[in-house]
């Protein structure tokens, strides 16, 4: 009897830990979300629970814009885009069809971040250095998407990489050998992960951290010519020790962009190479970085281009040994969070 009452027992606790393991929806609600905007302002979200999915998806080619959070890396979902993910995983499939199938950017990006809503089964929790993002499912429908189109690889990166799993990293690099794009979202957005010896935004030494290059520009000088004429005035001025990449002398540089999509560029006619460096990563969870990076060898300053990063780290991850890959396929922990870069000053040597 003791017999077949501890093998109860042992059955018990495995079926326990297995129903832990597998994914449970939440209880669908209808009431009761908020979007907090700080200082004691909240929205209540409305909920749509009469429409069919069907007829709610479509309308993100109208209904996208966010509420304002005024709380920098927090995303204001707004009424439908609640509606659409209390549903869970029903709804993403769907939404996987409908991006594909709209021609609407702003429906698009609408689309992903709904989806990025179901991944943390519409729940926010602030004041928290990563999300839960505990919906797997949603979490491989951006990773479909990612492998599918690489038109808005940086803004599904964004996505993901608020919360950043190791399991991340190999899918990643699959992706990027088999893209032909420069994968420059996916080179930026790996920086937000905690991983050894990377091959770019390395330490700066600080004799180079702290120079500064200055030029005349109008109000009128579009940004990207600003960014060549820079480039090009490094190149001559410090050639000794900061290398520029010839690519970048006519490239078309991306702003530094944030999840409500405001853009930042550097105006000013006074540029330090600590504020380049800085540009060209993530910085907390509000910018996302730019196309162009850099990667410092033997105590010299290395400026590159997207492709080029592309391919530092495709070489990178052929570097690293079977057993710390599989490692990786494998994890479903956190390996970074979104103050990997947040330390400016943590860039010098």
């Amino acid at each position: 009897m003791k017999q077949i009452k501890y093998l109860l027992i042992i059955i018990t606790i495995v079926l326990v830990g297995c129903d832990r393991i597998q994914h449970k929806e939440p209880k669908r609600m209808y009431t009761g979300y908020i979007l907090d905007q700080g200082r004691g302002r909240v929205i209540k979200i409305k909920i749509d629970s009469v429409t069919s999915l069907n007829n709610l998806i479509p309308k993100l080619t109208t209904n996208y814009e966010l509420y304002p959070t005024y709380r920098g890396w927090y995303i204001g979902y707004n009424d439908l885009m609640y509606s659409i993910a209390i549903h869970g995983d029903s709804a993403i499939n769907l939404l996987v069809d409908f991006y594909h199938q709209t021609k609407s950017y702003n429906a698009k990006i609408a689309t992903l971040q709904t989806l990025h809503l179901i991944g943390i089964n519409c729940q926010i929790e602030h004041e928290k250095q990563f999300e839960s993002f505990s919906n797997l499912n949603a979490r491989k429908a951006l990773f479909q998407i990612l492998s599918e189109d690489d038109s808005l690889q940086s803004k599904v990166m964004m996505l993901l990489s608020r919360r950043a799993l190791a399991s991340d990293i190999p899918l990643l690099m699959d992706i990027m050998k088999s893209s032909k794009s420069d994968c420059w979202g996916i080179s930026c957005g790996l920086l937000r992960y905690k991983l050894k010896n990377i091959p770019i935004a390395q330490k700066v030494p600080v004799e180079i951290w702290e120079k500064k290059t200055r030029l005349k520009f109008t109000k009128e000088t579009p940004d990207n010519i600003r960014l060549n004429k820079v480039f090009e005035n490094i190149k001559t001025r410090y050639s000794s020790c900061i290398f520029v990449e010839d690519t970048l002398l006519h490239y078309n540089f991306e702003p530094e962009i944030d999840y409500s999509g405001n853009q930042r560029m550097y105006t000013k006619n006074e540029i330090r190479i600590s504020q380049l460096c800085d540009y060209s990563v993530p910085f907390f969870l509000e910018y996302y970085g730019s196309n162009f990076q850099y990667y410092c060898k033997d105590d010299k300053l290395y400026f590159c281009s997207a492709r080029t990063s592309k391919r530092l780290w495709l070489e990178w991850w052929k570097s690293q040994t079977q057993s710390y890959k599989d490692s990786l396929r494998n994890n479903n922990e956190t390996i970074g969070t979104y103050n990997n870069r947040g330390e400016k000053e943590s860039n010098k040597m």
